[in-house]
């Protein structure tokens, strides 16, 4: 529908909302140690190997979203702290884990 073009908070809310109704969350689909130890470019390549598809290809997907939307960031004022805020709370079931913002 064109009266939808171009409205990115309502794209932004359509991804959120499908992330957060998968029936495993994504971060979920491995122990969650795995994600707890990957805070570098080393430890995130080795535990994408522990990922299932399509969870895998979803992340991967996102992230490449995510790239392309923080290299524009002087034009839509989206930086990869203000993407980590928005997505990653919808990758996980917060409640597995004691604190869940070192994750973000």
């Amino acid at each position: 529908n064109a009266e939808y073009m171009g409205d990115e908070n309502l794209c932004a809310n359509l991804l959120k909302v499908w992330l957060r109704e998968m029936p495993v969350p994504i971060l979920d689909q491995v122990d969650k140690s795995i994600v707890q130890t990957s805070q570098d470019l080393g430890t995130v390549a080795k535990a994408m190997e522990e990922f299932p598809e399509p969870g895998r290809s979803i992340l991967l997907y996102l992230w490449d979203m995510c790239v392309e939307i923080a290299a524009l960031e002087t034009v839509n004022k989206t930086n990869p702290h203000n993407l980590a805020v928005v997505i990653a709370p919808n990758l996980f079931d917060a409640n597995q884990f004691e604190n869940p913002w070192p994750l973000v």
